[in-house]
């Protein structure tokens, strides 16, 4: 059985991460392993993974989502990770419980595929749907900022089944094989902050042949902070930058 290694990098995630009593019951399956990658050396998460015998590794340097998960999928490799095991990207603000991801462990042992993404949701009724499964950007998108709505488009999630095919979705929980990974060298290293999920996307598909399929069945809450929607913020004009460098090199 393939194994699963979840990649979870803190940037001063520490309480999210501590309060995530579900995330510890994961770490505790046979088959997973959880490494915490502190972007800001917090003494108490290093604590917190030292009791709970979570794997932690910490950044000498302060980085970008991107290079910080694919530091994790470096050190995963010197532990034993193997090409046919699973690598995920879970944003310290997901909450899957152990349902889910039960759920989600069945489906991987069977899978055919490379590359996934789960069903996330706003509240833990599952009744509010995040947008995380979306089309790509282009050029005409560029009006929507204009007009203070979504620069791409989402699909419509209740129309999607277990295996669909989609462009792109949120870097909060993606799927990938390692050896997809690998051999798209990770995430590029020249975003920070945003659109490295897309880009990933894109380069899986155009590059490697390799759609990101949708996994409907399996839900978890994001509590997104949304911090880019504010054009006043620092993360505004990190988001807009990198959706230029993306449109630039599609």
């Amino acid at each position: 059985m393939n194994r699963i290694y979840i990649a979870l990098v803190s940037h001063g995630h520490s309480q999210f991460v501590m309060n995530n009593k579900e995330l510890l019951r994961i770490a505790e399956h046979e088959n997973v392993t959880l490494v915490v990658r502190d972007n800001i050396s917090e003494q108490v998460l290093k604590d917190f993974c030292t009791q709970n015998r979570i794997d932690y590794v910490c950044s000498e340097t302060p980085l970008g989502f991107g290079e910080n998960n694919n530091k994790v999928a470096e050190y995963c490799r010197t532990i034993g990770m193997e090409s046919s095991d699973w690598f995920i990207t879970m944003n310290p603000d997901v909450i899957m419980n152990t349902t889910n991801f039960s759920q989600l462990a069945s489906f991987l042992a069977s899978a055919n595929g490379d590359f996934y993404t789960i069903n996330l949701f706003k509240d833990a009724e599952y009744t509010i749907s995040e947008d995380s499964a979306r089309y790509y950007p282009n050029w005409g998108n560029l009006v929507n900022m204009l007009l203070r709505k979504p620069v791409t488009q989402s699909y419509p999630k209740d129309e999607l089944k277990d295996g669909s095919l989609i462009e792109w979705a949120s870097g909060a929980f993606l799927i990938f094989r390692a050896r997809l990974f690998e051999q798209l060298d990770g995430f590029d290293r020249s975003y920070f902050m945003y659109y490295e999920d897309v880009d990933i996307c894109y380069r899986a598909e155009h590059k490697v042949g390799t759609k990101l399929g949708f996994i409907a069945s399996v839900k978890a809450v994001h509590e997104g902070a949304y911090k880019n929607r504010n054009p006043m913020s620092k993360h505004f004009w990190w988001y807009l930058r990198s959706l230029f460098r993306f449109l630039l090199r599609k």
